[in-house]
């Protein structure tokens, strides 16, 4: 692995892997800091004094303040602590301190630099790279948001021996996403803390191809939205009972039985997909479902278009995004995928 940069159409960011990272004077980084108390409750508060001469918001990461009404909270905290258009915040944490910091960054005196540290696999593999942030509003998931990439994005495997079995699991999901969209053969019990990173690396030279090439979404790009209409829709579903790479793991194999079902794919293209995502959620796999929630959430999709259902399926060899009219046969068709 070695560093590496991106192209924006704003700007050009670098990829840097450091595993002495926690070693660092974290406060040479920027002036103003957001910080998952996650990160400070595991990592103890050797760290956190390390930035402690800087703002520090410590931020509960939980979905419900990664929405519009929440975020006017953190806004306030930087407005009080001198934060101005020539700042530069550093986000340290998963995908929603991600969220929130691209957010303000994107948004605050119409833009200031940022600076991400990844804690999460989820984050590190696939949503630290690409420019996005996504706001809750309401009810509604992912509903607002923009495209700003950080200035630099540091990645230590120091972080990834804090998580659960399952929160590693979930970001697994998402490596195992990119893998199959690239067509890469991928083994699931050999992913690691210890082998990880290099799938890390693979995952992300993956997604710097669709992205470079499609930074807002207009074309191929929408194809890394694989699994994740359904997957959200499940997330919804089970009032985020089941952490966000395994609903999207969940919902790339549901599509995919959508995909069966609709004559896209044969029956063995789908058990070679299956048999590569199954261990994925299978500690899901029972999870209970309410089955009522999922058109309603499928149909608040912001990737769907006027009448239509938009999905992203395998058909034949390759992937598509395919758009399906709202009608009750498809519904149930929908339904009976689960």
């Amino acid at each position: 692995m070695h560093d590496y940069d991106i192209s924006s159409l704003s700007k050009t960011y670098t990829v840097s892997f450091d595993d002495t990272l926690l070693s660092k004077d974290i406060a040479a980084m920027g002036t103003h800091f957001i910080i998952d108390k996650n990160v400070i409750q595991h990592l103890g508060t050797e760290f956190y004094k390390k930035a402690q001469s800087k703002a520090v918001y410590l931020l509960d990461a939980t979905e419900e303040n990664k929405s519009y009404d929440r975020i006017g909270r953190v806004i306030e905290y930087f407005l009080t602590n001198n934060l101005r258009r020539d700042s530069h915040l550093v986000a340290i944490g998963g995908g929603i301190t991600q969220d929130i910091a691209c957010f303000i960054a994107s948004t605050f005196m119409r833009g200031i630099e940022w600076t991400f540290v990844p804690t999460t696999l989820l984050a590190q593999a696939d949503s630290c790279i690409g420019s996005k942030s996504s706001i809750n509003f309401g009810p509604y998931k992912n509903l607002l948001g923009t495209y700003n990439p950080p200035n630099q994005i540091y990645i230590s495997n120091e972080f990834l021996h804090t998580l659960t079995p399952q929160d590693f699991l979930s970001g697994v999901g998402e490596i195992v996403k990119l893998f199959i969209l690239n067509h890469q053969a991928v083994d699931v019990t050999a992913i690691t803390v210890d082998t990880v990173s290099d799938y890390v690396y693979q995952a992300q030279q993956i997604k710097k191809t669709y992205i470079e090439f499609d930074e807002f979404d207009k074309g191929p790009r929408n194809l890394l939205n694989y699994g994740h209409c359904i997957g959200h829709a499940i997330e919804s579903a089970t009032n985020f009972g089941i952490p966000h790479g395994i609903a999207i793991a969940k919902g790339m194999d549901i599509a995919n039985r959508f995909a069966l079902q609709q004559e896209l794919i044969t029956q063995e293209q789908y058990d070679t997909m299956h048999s590569t995502i199954y261990p994925c959620y299978a500690a899901f796999d029972s999870y209970p479902i309410n089955l009522d929630a999922i058109i309603p959430a499928l149909s608040k999709d912001k990737k769907n278009t006027g009448n239509m259902f938009n999905l992203i399926l395998p058909v034949g060899a390759q992937f598509e995004k395919r758009g399906f009219v709202k009608s009750p046969e498809l519904t149930d068709n929908i339904l009976r995928c689960f």
